[in-house]
C-alpha cells in the first residue's frame, strides 16, 4: 500500500494490455476524443503524438504500447504519480502539465499532457556547449522542480538531458516521470550513465543521488563529457560502466576538464558530485540557493543569456 496514496491503475490493465492490439497510427487517427495531428517521438514503450483534443486544444499525446505486460510498471508508475501530483492545489511551472489519461477501444492506454514547443536539452548540447550562465539557468529551473517532487515525498528516478525540454520561451519542463517513486519504496532505475556511485552499486537511492545527477547534467551542459570520464566527448555513447569511468569514481578523480573552470565553479560541482552522498548538498533547496550564488560571481561578459532562437532553430 503506498504511504503517499499513490494509486495503481484499474485492476484489469493485464487483461486490456494482452487485448491490445497494434496498429499504425497516422495523422487523423482519433485516440479516445483525441485527433491525432502529427508524430513527434518514440521511447522504449511509447509514441508520443501532437493532437487536438474535443475542445480543440493543442496536446500532446503519449500512447503506450502494452502489449508486453513487462511493460505495465512503468505506465502504472508515470500515471500514478501524476494522478497524485493533480491533487495539489497548483501545477510546478517546471513540470509538464498533465491533463488525464484514457484508454481507447482498441485497448490502448494513454497520457494527455501540454504540448511543447522547443528541444530537449540532450539535442542542444549535442552540438555544443552552454556558456555556463546559461547552463546554470537552466540548471535552476531544473533543480525547483526536482525540490518540488522531493517535498511530495517523490524521487524523479530518470533525470537526464533526454527528460529536459528547452521551450521557445526560455522555461525549462521535466517531460517524462516514467520511472518516479517513493522515496521509501523507491527501488532505482532510470538511465545508467547520470546515476549516483550508489546507485550504480545497487544500494538504496535517496534525494542526494538526483543532486549527484543533476551536477552530471551541469557538466555534461558546459563540457559535454561525464564528470568522471575523460577524452571522449560523444557523451551519448559513454557508459558509466566503462571501466575508466569507474576506475575514476573509485579515485574520487573527477575529468580533468573541471581544472579549467573557475574555482567557486568547482566547489559548486565538487559539492554535487562527491563519491559519498553525505557530503553532497542537504536537499535541491540548498542546490537552487549554491546556483545563485555561483551565478552571481560570474565575470560580467560571462552572464549574458544566449539567444534562444540560436539554440531552438
Amino acid at each position: 500500500m503506498s504511504t503517499l496514496g499513490l494509486q495503481p491503475l484499474d485492476n484489469n490493465l493485464h487483461a486490456q494490455a494482452a487485448a491490445a492490439r497494434p496498429r499504425n497510427l497516422t495523422p487523423g487517427m482519433r485516440i479516445g476524443p483525441n485527433r491525432l495531428i502529427r508524430f513527434l517521438g518514440e521511447g522504449a514503450i511509447a509514441k508520443v503524438w501532437a493532437a487536438i483534443d474535443q475542445s480543440q486544444n493543442r496536446i500532446a499525446l503519449k500512447i503506450y504500447n502494452l502489449t508486453d505486460e513487462s511493460h505495465e510498471r512503468l505506465p502504472q508508475l508515470e500515471v500514478g504519480v501524476f494522478e497524485y501530483l493533480k491533487k495539489f492545489s497548483s501545477w510546478h511551472p517546471n513540470i509538464v502539465k498533465y491533463h488525464g489519461y484514457g484508454r481507447t477501444d482498441n485497448g490502448e492506454l494513454y497520457l494527455a499532457m501540454e504540448q511543447l514547443e522547443g528541444r530537449t536539452l540532450h539535442d542542444i548540447i549535442s552540438e555544443g556547449s552552454l556558456p555556463i550562465a546559461e547552463a546554470l539557468r537552466i540548471l535552476k529551473q531544473v533543480a525547483l522542480a526536482v525540490n518540488y517532487l522531493h517535498e511530495k515525498g517523490l524521487m524523479h528516478g530518470d533525470l537526464k538531458t533526454e527528460n529536459i525540454m528547452i521551450c521557445r520561451d526560455g522555461s525549462v519542463k521535466l517531460i517524462d516521470l516514467g520511472f518516479a517513486g517513493e522515496f521509501k519504496k523507491f527501488t532505482g532505475g532510470g538511465t545508467a550513465l547520470y546515476q549516483a556511485p550508489e546507485q550504480l552499486e545497487k544500494t538504496q537511492a535517496m534525494p542526494r543521488s538526483e543532486i549527484f545527477t543533476l551536477g552530471a547534467i551541469f557538466y555534461m551542459m558546459i563540457r559535454r563529457e561525464h564528470p568522471y570520464h575523460s577524452g571522449r566527448p560523444e557523451i551519448q555513447t559513454v557508459s558509466v560502466y566503462d571501466a575508466e569511468v569507474r576506475g575514476r569514481m573509485g579515485k574520487e578523480e573527477l575529468s580533468p576538464g573541471i581544472e579549467n573552470m573557475p574555482a567557486y565553479v568547482r566547489i559548486f560541482l565538487k559539492r554535487m558530485l562527491d563519491i559519498e552522498p553525505g557530503w553532497r548538498y542537504r536537499s535541491m533547496e540548498e542546490v537552487t540557493a549554491a546556483i545563485d550564488e555561483v551565478a552571481k560571481k560570474l565575470p560580467a561578459e560571462n552572464q549574458t543569456i544566449i539567444q534562444f532562437k540560436s539554440i531552438l532553430k
